[in-house]
This record gives C-alpha cells, sequence and structure tokens, in this order.
C-alpha cells in the first residue's frame, strides 16, 4: 500500500509537470501556465472537506481523482 502511494505521488508530480510544460508549449509564456497550475492545490480545499463529509478515506481513487483535476484544471484554463 505505501508503495501504491508512493508511486501515485511521482504519478502527481510528472503529470504536474508535464502539463505544465504543455500549457508553457500552447501558451508561449512561462507565467500563464504558472497562474494556473496554482489553482490546483486550492482544489484540495474542495476535495478534502468532501472526503471528511462524505467518511471517505484518502485511498488511491481520490488520489487518481486528484491526479484528474490537474489535467481538468489545467486544459479548461489554458
Amino acid at each position: 500500500m505505501q508503495e501504491t502511494f508512493r508511486s501515485l505521488g511521482f504519478g502527481l508530480i510528472l503529470a504536474s509537470l508535464l502539463i505544465y510544460f504543455l500549457m508553457v508549449a500552447l501558451d508561449k509564456s512561462f507565467i500563464v501556465p504558472l497562474a494556473v497550475m496554482a489553482i490546483v492545490p486550492l482544489c484540495l480545499i474542495g476535495i478534502l472537506p468532501t472526503l471528511f463529509f462524505t467518511g471517505s478515506a484518502i485511498n488511491v481513487q481520490s488520489l487518481l481523482g486528484f491526479i484528474f483535476v490537474v489535467g481538468i484544471r489545467s486544459r479548461t484554463q489554458s
């Protein structure tokens, strides 16, 4: 289980970096994608309380959902 979380953490970092560089190439700017990616940690303000109120645990599915948020938020803002 620990290795799964470690792998998902690595996947989250890698996905964030790849999406950032893709947005840099599309927007031809380093600042705009950085501002968009700064929004992503704010998504935790919605995700963590929702997991708490629904009684769900932080597990593989919830971390995978957060990785999807990285992709969705960065794509809709560019």
